[in-house]
């Protein structure tokens, strides 16, 4: 079990770095690089933003853009601090 908490120490302490690669509906603007929020959560139920709990930030880089018809599709590259 030391290894499990260790790492859960590191993941709420913030040093770890998640990545993902995710397909948004829309078109996400190719200067927007950051996205500054607080979120709160609890063990059961949504993750929620608003003014109050912790500080957090995802950077992202759009990579590529797709339409057909009347729909827009993003697909970027998010890394979670």
């Amino acid at each position: 079990y030391e290894a499990y908490y260790d790492l859960r120490l590191q993941l709420s302490a913030g040093f770890i770095a998640r990545d993902y690669i995710v397909l948004c509906h829309g078109w996400v603007p190719c200067v927007r690089c950051k996205v500054k929020g607080r979120v709160t959560w609890r063990e059961v139920g949504a993750t929620r933003s608003g003014p109050q709990g912790k500080p957090c930030c995802t950077l992202l880089r759009v990579l590529a853009h797709a339409s057909h018809r009347n729909d827009a599709a993003s697909l970027i590259a998010i890394r979670i601090l």
